[in-house]
């Protein structure tokens, strides 16, 4: 279809930003998380494991979500490239459809087509509100955690309160950017 070699031609932008920008990107996030790995080993183990254990699910849900994502796009994709085949041979051929004088089944046929697009993505963006509740949720208990833990640990003396603040830095650091490199990995 016309609307689909169209299609695949605006991918190539969005393939060529993947290789050249977020390959930069998920090199530099895959360095920051080594570092700051590091840094909240030297400060706690236990609040180490922690944010370890959250990060895994963090993984586990995107991997169960990679999947229904992908699946979820690749629809979008062809609804998008069928509505933009009939509008553009719509286009081309005005001429034959105002003389034969099909305008409002042209009309009809492509508001329909627009009408599954929209669904698709809108399928597509309450799929990731609920994985990006899912994820909120479970940094959100992690935190909560930490806080616990160091509090603990603060009240034994064994971390200062400037401690658990630093930790909660490197903590958030190290979150964002493991998610930052496998987000780049699902993209890719």
């Amino acid at each position: 279809h016309l609307g689909d070699v169209v299609s695949r031609m605006g991918a190539v932008q969005a393939i060529q930003k993947t290789l050249t920008t977020s390959f930069v990107e998920a090199i530099i996030d895959g360095l920051m998380a080594v570092a700051t790995l590091g840094m909240m080993l030297l400060y706690s183990s236990k609040l180490t494991l922690v944010t370890l254990l959250a990060v895994a699910l963090y993984l586990a849900l995107r991997g169960l979500a990679y999947r229904p994502v992908r699946d979820g796009t690749e629809r979008q994709l062809v609804k998008a490239a069928k509505q933009q085949t009939h509008l553009l041979e719509s286009i081309r051929g005005i001429q034959s459809v105002k003389v034969a004088g099909c305008e409002p089944v042209r009309r009809s046929t492509y508001l329909n087509l627009m009408h599954d697009t929209v669904n698709q993505d809108l399928r597509l963006a309450r799929f990731g509100l609920g994985f990006s509740s899912a994820s909120q949720l479970i940094f959100g208990v992690e935190r909560i955690a930490v806080i616990w833990i160091g509090a603990v640990l603060a009240l034994q003396n064994v971390f200062s309160v400037g401690m658990v603040v630093a930790y909660l830095a490197y903590k958030d650091q190290f979150a964002q950017r493991v998610s930052g490199l496998f987000d780049k990995w699902v993209e890719f």
